[in-house]
């Protein structure tokens, strides 16, 4: 299972791939059409050069490629410059486990904001709703039986969380006016 990038900064995306590829099939474009002088060549000749079709065949391919290996680089830089912790969390809202990855320079409550945004995301708006109404949520980790609770104002990495660590996200009962 693949875990889920839990950031504020999200690495680059679709939009981004069709803008590189937009970007390479333009330049490679113009290189062919400037300095391999086919066209030329069949103007001269007087009859079509075979298989021209392939030539852009050629350099979408080619583009698409290239594309593809710049895609992947810029978001493996974007995502080593993070330092990402992998963690699975229980919720003990509905007793499911998430596998996720986040910034260890990311702060606690920052994190379990961004956590529930996903879940919201992913349709099960009303459930998590009525619970964040009742409870401030807490991270707890899991290490040996044994409990740490995380403060809100701490970091993932300050707090002790480790590639591999369980954790589980509590609610502390917000106070009612009476």
């Amino acid at each position: 299972m693949k875990p889920v990038l839990i950031s504020p900064k999200k690495t680059i995306g679709p939009v981004s791939f069709i803008i590189i590829f937009s970007v390479f099939l333009l330049s490679f474009w113009f290189f062919a059409e400037n300095f391999l002088m086919v066209h030329i060549l069949s103007f001269e000749l007087k009859y079509p050069v075979p298989y021209i079709d392939m030539e852009y065949l050629f350099i979408g391919a080619s583009a698409f490629i290239m594309s593809l290996i710049v895609f992947f680089i810029l978001k493996k830089i974007q995502l080593k410059k993070l330092r990402l912790i992998t963690f699975s969390i229980n919720l003990a809202i509905d007793g499911s486990y998430h596998y996720v990855q986040a910034p260890a320079v990311l702060l606690s409550n920052d994190f379990l904001a961004l956590f529930f945004k996903y879940l919201k995301g992913n349709g099960a708006k009303g459930k998590y709703n009525s619970v964040l109404n009742q409870y401030f949520p807490l991270l707890e980790i899991r290490r040996n039986d044994v409990l740490v609770r995380v403060k809100g104002n701490e970091t993932l990495l300050a707090c002790g969380l480790k590639n591999g660590d369980i954790c589980q996200v509590v609610g502390k009962p917000k106070k009612v006016e009476q």
